[in-house]
């Protein structure tokens, strides 16, 4: 460019350039511009061939789980599920036919949603490299206590207390736990607690760290018969406990002019408040606790042709009364058995899964192109 500007009179002009100027003659010189603008951009738009030749979605990628994850959940809860709880039924729908079952040590996560007298809840639910996707009922539904927490005013229910959601409240669930057969409240033990509170798991804490006074060294022991707990000191009962004539342990939390607060463990529970003088005696007693544990759940395993694994996951689909729908995936590197293979994909059991199927479901999967090779075949007998 700075050539051209400082020669430019130097330069023959080209017919080409002017028409029906020829080379030998001289036109008036065009002034010439500092600068050459830049051309304006100019955006690509897509023809009407390009369009109608684009290509579809990869057929590779897992095909869209049939039930959608609802939008507006009131409460979502999650955690791994205890073995000691019973099973949760999944659903191919609100309402619709049971296609598996999820058992202990199943991972779940559970949207619950209203109305608040009748509600329901979708679970994805993942175990074993099986991921499932189904309705449930809350009902059939156990929750734990996410920490320390006191009910009703009086109780704290023991780490993995299964509670019973009984329905929606109007800011958070109201729950019921279950109660020793020694504790008998004046009313039904039922409270409203936030999602915050539960958990499908079961964290570990300290259910003595949810009174309002920690427990002093002063150790009492209660006079066979019912003990009755008050909210005040002067307060009517809210809760009995039944003391049988080997006695139970308590310990001192407030005193008072004509009762003392007291705490007292009952079956892991732990049951607080104002007691009369003369329903207990001091004595010089330690006290001790108790744990509980839980067992693994149980795998899902059929007759087998071979093992595989696929590198790529899989759409899993479930076949049940004579229809099949697609319930979630198989996870990338699973190991599974194949029972069976026909038009309609292979019939699969996954090892370590704690996904039980409903009678007379099956399990589908379609192995093209999800890179899956066999492990292991059965040996020859």
């Amino acid at each position: 460019m700075r050539f051209f500007r400082r020669h430019a009179n130097l330069l023959p002009l080209c017919p080409l350039a002017y028409g029906s100027v020829g080379c030998t003659e001289t036109p008036a010189r065009l002034p010439v511009p500092t600068e050459a603008p830049a051309p304006p951009p100019v955006a690509a738009l897509p023809t009407a061939s390009a369009s109608a030749t684009a290509e579809p979605a990869s057929s590779d990628a897992p095909a869209p789980i049939a039930l959608g994850w609802p939008d507006d959940a009131r409460c979502t809860v999650t955690g791994k599920k205890s073995a000691l709880d019973p099973g949760v039924p999944l659903r191919l729908g609100p309402g619709r036919d049971v296609f598996a079952t999820a058992l202990g040590q199943t991972t779940l996560k559970v949207a619950l949603i209203g109305p608040n007298d009748t509600p329901s809840g979708v679970a994805d639910a993942e175990s074993g490299g099986v991921f499932v996707r189904g309705a449930v009922d809350m009902a059939s539904l156990r929750v734990h206590p996410s920490h320390a927490l006191v009910l009703g005013a009086f109780f704290i229910p023991h780490r993995g207390a299964s509670l019973v959601m009984e329905r929606l409240g109007d800011t958070g669930i109201v729950v019921r736990p279950p109660l020793d057969p020694r504790v008998v409240p004046v009313n039904a033990l039922v409270d409203e607690v936030t999602c915050r509170d539960i958990s499908i798991d079961s964290p570990a804490f300290d259910p003595l760290s949810a009174l309002p006074q920690r427990p002093g060294v002063r150790a009492v022991e209660f006079v066979p018969g019912i003990a009755h707990f008050s909210l005040t000191e002067t307060g009517k009962p809210v809760v009995g406990v039944r003391i049988d004539d080997t006695g139970i342990l308590g310990r001192t939390l407030a005193r008072g002019a004509l009762a003392d607060r007291l705490s007292v463990v009952i079956g892991g529970d732990v049951v607080f408040g104002w007691v009369a003088h003369t329903a207990f005696f001091e004595v010089n007693k330690g006290s001790g606790s108790g744990t509980s544990t839980a067992s693994d759940g149980i795998g899902i395993r059929g007759k087998r042709i071979r093992t595989d694994r696929c590198e790529r996951e899989l759409s899993l689909s479930v076949t049940l009364g004579g229809s099949s729908q697609v319930v979630g995936a198989l996870r990338a590197h699973t190991t599974f058995d194949v029972a069976a293979e026909g038009a309609g994909g292979a019939t699969i059991h996954v090892v370590g899964s704690n996904i039980r199927l409903a009678t007379g479901a099956e399990l589908l999967i379609n192995e093209h192109d999800g890179e899956c090779s066999t492990v292991e075949t059965p040996a020859a007998h």
